[in-house]
């Protein structure tokens, strides 16, 4: 008996040995992702002003194409009629960046892959003061999303254009808070969405944020600019800069009417206020040369 019991607790302890050995790559797996994820992060913040210069006049026939495959799949639709983009509750980033900081306030951002629509999903959050304004968001994880709520009051969710419910729903309905859309897109929102406060062209949304729209993009196409920190720009499909097209018009194929779309954005956007960043709905943040890089892209648009 005294051998076997003895076996037995050799045999215990190197099964203990073993489980406690899973235990710790594991943690240093999940680790080890968890810094590459910060860096990738990083660096696309890094280099978000100076990379990508692809502006129409500088895209091979190669990259025209990839970059129109690549909007389709951003505004492609089910066969209900709703953008794809609105069923992608159940994909979550897992953190956020500042993007730029002061006194002031702040712009947060945080995107996804989303698999079905094989392209990145962008949204930002701006802290104004004390209050703390979703744009277009998509599901973030609840460390994060607490991180992020603990920098300002939770006060609205603000959609760009009908296409961008995504998780807007969530966020109202978790902070007790309002939804702000552009009043031409409410008739194409899904009737599960909570009440909506519409703006139109030129509205200040709680004092703080300017609606510039852009028609001819999306239905209710908007962009939001806040003067602080320089001057912030965020935009839903109008404008975007992902990877794989650069810093971009959505191409005509997927504008309700392209022509107009860029009337109105040459019209619209060369205001002489301040200009130091520009957020999207797809793609990273452009921090370096903002003015310069969207004055070149309404002059060759």
């Amino acid at each position: 008996m005294s051998r076997a019991v003895f076996l037995f607790s050799v045999f215990g302890s190197m099964a203990m040995v073993v489980m406690l050995g899973v235990i710790a790559v594991t943690s240093m797996v999940a680790v080890v992702q968890g810094l590459f994820y910060r860096l990738d992060c990083a660096i696309r913040l890094l280099f978000a002003g100076t990379e990508g210069e692809n502006s129409k006049n500088g895209k091979t026939g190669e990259e025209q194409t990839h970059a129109s495959h690549r909007a389709r799949e951003i505004t492609r639709e089910r066969p209900e009629g709703k953008p794809e983009e609105q069923s992608e509750h159940h994909m979550t980033a897992d953190e956020f960046q500042w993007v730029t900081q002061s006194e002031a306030g702040g712009l947060a951002f945080w995107q996804a892959y989303a698999p079905t629509l094989k392209v990145d999903l962008s949204c930002s959050a701006l802290q104004i003061g004390s209050k703390l304004l979703f744009i277009d968001p998509i599901p973030l994880a609840k460390p994060a999303l607490a991180e992020l709520a603990a920098s300002g009051t939770p006060s609205g969710v603000i959609l760009t254009n009908a296409n961008h419910e995504r998780a807007s729903a969530l966020f109202a309905k978790q902070f007790g808070i309002p939804i702000f859309a552009p009043v031409e897109a409410l008739p194409e929102l899904s009737s599960t969405t909570p009440p909506v406060q519409a703006f139109e062209d030129g509205a200040t949304i709680l004092g703080a944020i300017t609606t510039i729209a852009l028609p001819g993009g999306a239905p209710g196409e908007t962009a939001l600019y806040w003067p602080g920190n320089g001057g912030v720009l965020i935009f839903g499909d109008a404008l975007i800069n992902l990877d794989s097209t650069g810093f971009d018009f959505l191409p005509d194929r997927y504008c309700n009417n392209a022509k107009t779309l860029r009337l109105s954005a040459r019209e619209r956007l060369r205001f002489h206020a301040d200009l130091s960043v520009m957020a999207f709905a797809h793609g990273t943040p452009i921090v370096t040369s903002a003015r310069e890089r969207l004055e070149t892209l309404l002059g060759s648009g």
